[in-house]
């Protein structure tokens, strides 16, 4: 989502090339911008960053979650099933 985060960097008015560094350790300050922009720092213009969805996708995206969260909970199952069924073959 490169134009994503270009759109980010604009509106919180950062030079193009800013970024994080995870060798350096700067990515948990993502989260916290305000400790590494001047106090006196000026945003740009803040706009919407996502289009609004229309009523059928956004019922096409719902029911694509519900269907992932269902595959999940049946993984999970599983999982535990299995463990379980370790547990009780190789007891320690």
């Amino acid at each position: 989502m490169p134009s994503f985060s270009r759109e980010v960097f604009k509106q919180l008015n950062l030079p193009p090339h800013f970024s994080f560094s995870d060798e350096r350790g700067e990515v948990s300050q993502a989260s916290r911008l305000w400790e590494i922009l001047p106090h006196n720092h000026r945003i740009g213009t803040p706009q919407p960053l996502f289009k609004a969805l229309s009523e059928r996708l956004a019922r096409e995206a719902e029911a694509a979650r519900k269907r992932a969260m269902k595959q999940a909970a049946a993984a999970h199952r599983q999982v535990r099933k299995q463990a379980e069924a370790e547990v009780t073959t190789n007891p320690t």
